[in-house]
């Protein structure tokens, strides 16, 4: 069914603030569930409310978190105290895009940090104040290389955002594994099998049953390389933040960077199109990464955000036992 963005924001808003979010921080966070619903990445908007819903109420994420941001330099050390972490990484990513005016970038690493849902949302706030972002996150221990008879390291996602002047921005966001663990969910919600290359059971064989494949060990994105990029985040945003992830991966580590493109070469945006033209013209598919996201984003903002049986169900539960139904 199609349901109007704005009923839903109001009604997962009031379901936050139910459970002792500050109505700003509440509306933080469905911002950022929302915008990613409507940009068409179903697994990490509003199918995540449930879950965070539940986290907070068990006390695993903190709904009034104490934050502790500490400065040295152009670099910022953060304790988020379990902040949620669109709450958090919000409010130090537009920290870090005043600084960077001055200083040209700005770094930061955020331990202690609940979940921060799609990296990309933090990556077009950057690019919609002309920044580029860095965004990464790291997980608990979910990939391996083919072989592998055990877990070796999460599937840690980066996401990037390019500002392009008059044109959508350019915005990446993928996990380092061949699939995002949200994918093998669904998947298994649907009884569907998966498809090969995405994971192996838990004794290291291929395997195409979603079931065995969540309790198995995810391939990663290109063999050697997507462990390579997953290596980098679990530097900058594990080892660097001092934050470990749990198998629950309830709680974690993130690193951003912002940099102001006006302190780099004065021609970056001409330059910018050129390439990006250039790459439009290679062929009739030719789409750089934001462009789907946008046009999905105009289509269900006019239409509504589709959301399915199961989907709906949950919502709905999810409404009776705080005690605000959904009505859309």
């Amino acid at each position: 069914m199609l349901i109007a963005p704005q009923a839903l924001r109001g009604w997962a808003t009031r379901l936050l603030v139910a459970r002792d979010l500050p109505p700003a921080d509440a509306a933080l966070v469905v911002d950022a569930l929302v915008d990613t619903s409507l940009r068409g990445v179903d697994t990490h908007g509003l199918a995540l409310l449930p879950n965070y819903l539940d986290l907070l109420e068990k006390g695993v994420t903190n709904p009034r978190p104490q934050v502790d941001i500490a400065s040295h330099g152009a670099f910022l050390k953060v304790d988020a105290d379990r902040g949620l972490g669109q709450v958090v990484v919000t409010r130090v990513l537009d920290r870090a895009i005043d600084m960077a005016r001055t200083s040209g970038s700005v770094a930061a690493t955020i331990g202690q940090v609940g979940h921060l849902g799609a990296l990309g949302y933090f990556a077009r706030r950057a690019t919609d104040a002309g920044m580029i972002a860095l965004v990464l996150q790291n997980g608990p221990a979910l990939m391996g290389l083919p072989g592998s008879t055990a877990r070796a390291i999460g599937n840690n996602p980066i996401a990037f955002g390019i500002p392009a002047p008059g044109r959508p921005p350019v915005i990446f966001d993928v996990a380092t594994s061949e699939a995002a663990y949200g994918k093998l969910l669904g998947a298994s919600a649907r009884n569907e099998p998966i498809p090969g290359g995405w994971a192996m059971d838990s004794q290291g064989r291929p395997t195409n049953d979603a079931r065995a494949a969540m309790d198995g060990i995810l391939l990663p994105s290109g063999g050697a390389k997507g462990i390579g990029l997953a290596m980098l985040v679990e530097a900058l945003a594990g080892s660097l933040s001092g934050t470990r992830p749990a198998a629950n991966g309830n709680i974690f580590g993130a690193f951003l960077m912002v940099v102001d493109p006006s302190a780099g070469h004065a021609g970056f945006a001409s330059d910018l199109t050129q390439w990006l033209d250039l790459y439009a013209a290679s062929g009739p598919d030719a789409r750089y990464p934001g462009q789907r996201a946008q046009a999905i984003f105009e289509q269900r903002s006019r239409d509504g955000i589709p959301v399915a049986a199961g989907l709906h169900e949950k919502l709905v539960a999810t409404g009776r036992t705080v005690g605000i139904p959904l009505t859309a």
